[in-house]
């Protein structure tokens, strides 16, 4: 997890910039704080020798409709899972596979829906390799079925049980 600065707030996302700082707050296209998507895209672009190019100029550089990219990133279309053509077209632009686009999409729509200790417990299980992985997965669920069992599991605030 990144640590706050001594203002309390936690930094941009790797390669982001915002307005934050001058308390004028994001426009659409603009880099929101711990965003993936704009650590992806602020990342793609610098690989593609462009970092400083709007998200408006790389839509017009792929010959697409305005707002195609731009739209994605409002304010208030922020975490919201991206149709499949959008992530298409976001991998197009940025000249990477769809699944990272994905992933970073993904990672924005369910941010603050993990709990710090399920984000440190599937942080712990991406460092296994895959086999261990699929031991470690094994044991989470025979976890869960013990605590079906012995009335331990709780599901919207309901014990589940056998």
């Amino acid at each position: 997890m990144i640590a706050a600065d001594e203002t309390g707030q936690q930094p941009p996302a790797r390669g982001a910039t915002t307005r934050q700082e001058d308390g004028v707050p994001p426009e659409a296209g603009e880099p929101t704080p711990g965003s993936a998507v704009d650590a992806l895209i602020a990342d793609a672009l610098k690989a593609m020798g462009t970092p400083d190019l709007s998200i408006r100029k790389l839509e017009a550089q792929n010959g697409m409709p305005e707002g195609s990219l731009s739209t994605p990133l409002k304010k208030a279309n922020r975490g919201k899972w991206p149709t499949l053509q959008t992530l298409q077209r976001f991998a197009q632009a940025l000249k990477l596979d769809i699944h990272p686009v994905s992933r970073a999409f993904s990672a924005d729509a369910i941010g603050d829906a993990l709990t710090d200790r399920q984000r440190r417990c599937l942080a712990m299980l991406a460092q296994l390799p895959e086999s261990y992985q699929d031991t470690a997965l094994e044991q989470v669920g025979a976890l869960l079925e013990l605590a079906r069992r012995t009335g331990n599991l709780v599901i919207d605030n309901q014990s589940v049980t056998d």
